[in-house]
């Protein structure tokens, strides 16, 4: 599976593979990451670390809804990669 920004904003810009197991460390942004992880635990790391609804977070499912023009309740997040 590949996932491509198509010119949405806030969305990466180039092709990232996710079905392989070795992905190169260059491809990961880890400095954005934690600092993305830091603000979502200060706003409302309690629900994060729930186990809240079985379709994920919501306020990431709200984002991704918005990035692909979906309804959030049709958004699964899953950390199973296949």
């Amino acid at each position: 599976m590949r996932v491509s920004a198509g010119g949405t904003p806030g969305f990466p810009q180039t092709l990232l593979p996710l079905d392989s197991e070795q992905v190169a460390p260059e491809l990961l942004p880890v400095e954005e990451l934690a600092d993305c992880a830091q603000a979502a635990f200060a706003r409302d790391g309690e629900a994060i670390l729930s186990y809240g609804s079985g379709a994920g977070y919501a306020p990431l499912r709200e984002l991704i809804g918005e990035w692909f023009g979906a309804d959030p309740s049709r958004v699964l997040l899953s950390k199973n990669k296949r």
